[in-house]
């Protein structure tokens, strides 16, 4: 891992936006903050969306490309 990763706690009662779109948001936010100004020679996988349950468990995990390509693949076991 070359830096944190990008996070965000999304909650659609409070957001007029999907989950999907809040990922959008902070994909694109850390390759504005991070990506692009640390690493000439970036590669990305497609990210994974996670939601949670109240009391922290996992409800779903899902590889979202966008409908993009992405230079590396899929993380394996998602």
């Amino acid at each position: 891992m070359l830096c944190a990763p990008g996070l965000t706690v999304f909650d659609p009662e409070k957001r007029p936006s999907d989950a999907t779109t809040a990922l959008a948001v902070v994909c694109a936010t850390w390759l504005e903050d991070v990506g692009m100004s640390d690493f000439q020679a970036l590669r990305l996988a497609p990210p994974v969306l996670e939601a949670w349950a109240p009391g922290g468990r996992l409800i779903l995990r899902a590889v979202v490309d966008f409908d993009l390509e992405w230079s590396l693949p899929a993380a394996d076991g998602i």
